[in-house]
């Protein structure tokens, strides 16, 4: 699956698809949370300037895995999570929805106060390079 990201008058529109288009990212991961199938309201956007090298990669995507994704599908009012990559410029975009803003908030303290798991490396984990918070406009699955 691809993603396609656009923000238009501070609003984010997300539109999946089937296919490859100029632009696109590949969906790297697709994570429901409690509020999945709700309509989100609100997103906040990672971006992972990159290039990252392949050990980098392989650290966000455990790291993704082990421990992100677990503490999303726990937290109340979190709707979706996508980690898009975009292989081009080997740079990596998270887009988490949540039912509000305040879950939102939630959600990034749970994350960002967890600890590291044994084995992973705090240097091949940067965080974002820019964070962005926006009202959802909508969400277009593929047909």
């Amino acid at each position: 699956m691809y993603a396609t990201l656009e923000v238009q008058a501070d609003q984010l529109t997300v539109t999946l698809s089937g296919e490859h288009r100029d632009g696109s990212h590949t969906v790297l991961h697709d994570v429901a949370g409690p509020a999945g199938g709700t309509s989100p309201a609100a997103a906040n956007v990672l971006h992972f300037d990159g290039p990252a090298t392949e050990a980098a990669l392989a650290a966000a995507d455990f790291a993704y895995r082990e421990r992100i994704a677990p503490a999303f599908r726990a937290a109340p009012g979190a709707v979706r999570s996508l980690v898009l990559f975009d292989p081009v410029r080997r740079a990596t975009v998270v887009v988490s929805t949540a039912v509000d803003a305040a879950a939102l908030e939630a959600l990034g303290q749970a994350i960002g106060g967890q600890e590291l798991l044994p084995g992973e490396d705090v240097a091949l984990l940067p965080g974002p390079d820019r964070v962005s918070f926006h009202p959802v406009a909508q969400v277009v699955e593929p047909s």
